[in-house]
C-alpha cells in the first residue's frame, strides 16, 4: 500500500485554506474510486513511455509493460495517446533548453522543511543544465482542471527537488502540467528566492494543519475532502464544490 503524509502536496489547496481538514481526513477511511484507479494506470503508462523516451528503458520493455497493464479492466486505447501526449510535451521541455538536459522520473522529494512530516512523488523532473529545474505533472481528469498558475502541490514539489538538487546552482523553476483529455498544456516560472519565499509563508499554516489547529473553512476546496459533510463548516450537506 502507498505511503501518504498527513499533510501532503496533492492537498495543499486545502489545507492552505482549511487547516483542520488533514487530521479529521485522518480519521476517515481511504476510499478509492475509479477515477482515481483510472489515473494510476493512465500514470503507469504514461512513465514506461517517458522512460523509453530519454532512453531508461527498452522498446522491449515498454512492449512487455503495456501488454501486461492491458489486462486491468479499466484499460483504455486512449491512454497510449495521452501518455504520448505527456511524453512529447517534456521532451519539448527538454529539447527548449538544450543545455545536456537530465531527466528523473517518479521521483520521491522530501518536502519536511517546510510541511512536517511531508513528502511526495514528482512525475518528471528535468535539470536543464542552464540554471533550470522543470518539475512536470501528468493529471488524467478531465472534470476539474488543474492550473499550473502558482499551483501549490506543484510548488511544493518543487521545494521537494530543490534540497533533493541543492549542491547545483539552480535560479529559475519552471511547473508543467499536463492534462490531455481537455487539451491543457500548462507552465508557469518563477525564481528559486520567490519559491523560497513563499514555502517560508506558508510554515505557519503547514504547522497548524499538522497539529490539527485553526478552525474549519468551507469552499469550492473541499468537494474532494474525505470529511465534507462531516466537519463543522459542511455538516448537513455537502454543498462546496
Amino acid at each position: 500500500m502507498k505511503a501518504h503524509a498527513i499533510v501532503s502536496p496533492s492537498a495543499a489547496h486545502r489545507w492552505l485554506k482549511c487547516t483542520r481538514a488533514p487530521r479529521l481526513e485522518a480519521t476517515l477511511p481511504r476510499k478509492t474510486s475509479i477515477y482515481a484507479d483510472e489515473g494510476t494506470l493512465a500514470h503507469k503508462v504514461c512513465e514506461i513511455a517517458a522512460k523509453v523516451r530519454f532512453y531508461q528503458a527498452e522498446p522491449e520493455e515498454y512492449q512487455q509493460t503495456i501488454e501486461r497493464l492491458k489486462q486491468d479492466p479499466l484499460w483504455n486505447d486512449e491512454m497510449l495517446q495521452t501518455a504520448g501526449l505527456y511524453v512529447a510535451y517534456i521532451a519539448d521541455r527538454a529539447a527548449h533548453y538544450n543545455h545536456n538536459p537530465q531527466a528523473e522520473l517518479e521521483v520521491k522529494v522530501d518536502i519536511s522543511d517546510y510541511v512536517p512530516e511531508s513528502f511526495g512523488r514528482c512525475d518528471c523532473l528535468i535539470r536543464c543544465g542552464n540554471g533550470t529545474l522543470v518539475v512536470a505533472d501528468y493529471k488524467h481528469g478531465r472534470g476539474v482542471p488543474v492550473s499550473a498558475q502558482e499551483n501549490p502541490q506543484m510548488m511544493l514539489y518543487a521545494l521537494g527537488a530543490l534540497k533533493k538538487y541543492e549542491s547545483e546552482n539552480i535560479e529559475q523553476i519552471e511547473l508543467g502540467i499536463v492534462q490531455p483529455r481537455i487539451n491543457y498544456f500548462g507552465t508557469w516560472q518563477c525564481n528559486v528566492k520567490e519559491l523560497i519565499a513563499w514555502g517560508e509563508s506558508i510554515k505557519p499554516k503547514a504547522r497548524m494543519a499538522y497539529e490539527g489547529k485553526g478552525d474549519f473553512h468551507a469552499g469550492a476546496w473541499c468537494r474532494f475532502c474525505r470529511a465534507n459533510g462531516i466537519c463543522e463548516a459542511t455538516k448537513g450537506g455537502k454543498d462546496h464544490g
